[in-house]
C-alpha cells in the first residue's frame, strides 16, 4: 500500500518497487526520492506540490496523519533494498 502524509512524505508499506512504480505513474522525478540512511529508516518521495499530493490520493495512495504514518512504518516488515 502507498501512504502519503499531509506533509508530502510518500512511501510504501510493501516495497520500494511498488513505490517507484507509483511515483513514475504520477510523473515524479527520481530526484524527489529520499533514500534510507543512518537517520531515516525508510526511503520516501518528498511530494511538495499540493496538486501532486491530491493526485496521489486520487490514484490510490492512503492519506495518513503524522502519527498514523509513523505507526504504519513500524508495523510493516523491514523493506528490502531500501535505497533503490
Amino acid at each position: 500500500m502507498i501512504i502519503i502524509s499531509s506533509q508530502g512524505h510518500m512511501t510504501s508499506t510493501k516495497n520500494l518497487k511498488e513505490l517507484h512504480r507509483f511515483a513514475k505513474r504520477l510523473g515524479l522525478k527520481k530526484e524527489m526520492f529520499v533514500p534510507a540512511s543512518d537517520h531515516i529508516t525508510f526511503g520516501f518521495y518528498s511530494v511538495n506540490s499540493p496538486k501532486k499530493r491530491k493526485e496521489a490520493i486520487k490514484s490510490g495512495a492512503k492519506l495518513a496523519g503524522g502519527e498514523e504514518f509513523v505507526l504504519s512504518l513500524f508495523t510493516t516488515p523491514k523493506l528490502e533494498n531500501m535505497n533503490r
